[in-house]
């Protein structure tokens, strides 16, 4: 009976011991990680001017409730600034106080409350000139060869027997100065076409020194600030270039949009070649076509990198570290 009773005393003693027991081994239990945030994707670029780079992407598919947005912009590894942004349903920011030609690594991260962070989505880019206007302080426009302006473009303004070091804007040339155009504008037999000089039919005698290329992609936007871009000007995967013209009139093309594509070509003086961004400007009626006093004209507006060899970008896929 003594012996039933000791058996009854240690059993009782072990049942109060269990949940103290259990207790003390959860206390030294590390808590599980906090899952990382997801990155924001689709990380893309535009030059608004010779200063300024926009960036768009598209949002983390994490909560939002404790997330917000880290851009960080470097220069050769080196940081240049960083900047927070709280509202997680943000998709766009832009960077200001850039120099053109200096590729700069814009890289995006998503953040939580607890400072845990995503992998990055980065791109590389670059700001270029913007031009609403020629070197002559007035509106691009090149002149139908039916009125009695009929023109062309030189984009950078380079004359090869006298390169313009300063560089004043794109300057409009009459046709006895084809041997300097880079971009071409005609519309003869009822047509309406604009692309390289060499392609445009404007009789003899000169034709252009040069050779000025167009992108087989083209953009249909309201606004240069409007077309993003993630891969280099020179991405064969995505550009094919060519002494090349794009059909105005075609059908397809959205009457509600403006008309852009990319050109490229080498300037006098320097290696390697320079990138445009050409906007053919729609009228108020939706027509490209349109008459000033009875001639008629196409208006542009010119992004461009006045740095040779800068094709605006450059990518990296986005990472994520965490999940």
């Amino acid at each position: 009976m003594k012996l039933l009773r000791t058996f009854s005393l240690f059993a009782f003693i072990a049942i109060l011991a269990l949940p103290f027991a259990s207790c003390s081994e959860e206390s030294i239990i590390d808590p599980p990680a906090a899952d990382k945030p997801n990155p924001p994707t689709e990380l893309m670029a535009t030059s608004m001017n010779d200063s300024t780079v926009i960036l768009k992407w598209t949002v983390s598919t994490s909560s939002h409730d404790s997330l917000k947005y880290i851009l960080t912009v470097s220069e050769n590894s080196t940081e240049v600034v960083t900047l927070t942004i709280e509202d997680a349903g943000t998709t766009t920011a832009t960077v200001n106080n850039l120099t053109e030609g200096t590729e700069y690594t814009f890289e995006l991260i998503a953040e939580f409350d607890g400072g845990e962070q995503s992998g990055k989505a980065v791109v590389t880019w670059s700001p270029a000139s913007r031009f609403n206007l020629s070197d002559n302080d007035i509106e691009i426009k090149l002149w139908s060869f039916q009125s009695n302006f009929g023109s062309g473009l030189d984009l950078f303004n380079g004359d090869p027997d006298n390169p313009d070091p300063d560089f004043d804007g794109p300057e409009v040339l009459v046709i006895g100065s084809k041997d300097r155009w880079d971009i071409g504008m005609s519309d003869k037999g009822q047509g309406l076409s604009i692309g390289s000089a060499s392609k445009i039919d404007v009789g003899p005698p000169n034709t252009p020194t040069h050779v000025t290329e167009v992108s087989s992609k083209y953009f249909e936007e309201n606004s240069l600030d409007d077309v993003f871009g993630s891969v280099a000007l020179d991405d064969a995967a995505t550009h094919a270039y060519s002494e090349n013209t794009f059909d105005l009139l075609d059908a397809s093309l959205d009457k509600t949009k403006n008309f852009i594509f990319i050109a490229r070509t080498q300037v006098a003086g320097q290696t390697g070649l320079n990138y445009a961004k050409i906007m053919v400007k729609r009228g108020a009626d939706g027509e490209f076509l349109q008459t000033d006093d009875g001639d008629q004209y196409i208006e542009l507006v010119i992004s461009y990198q006045r740095k040779a060899g800068v094709p605006y970008a450059g990518v990296k896929k986005p990472t994520n570290n965490g999940k």
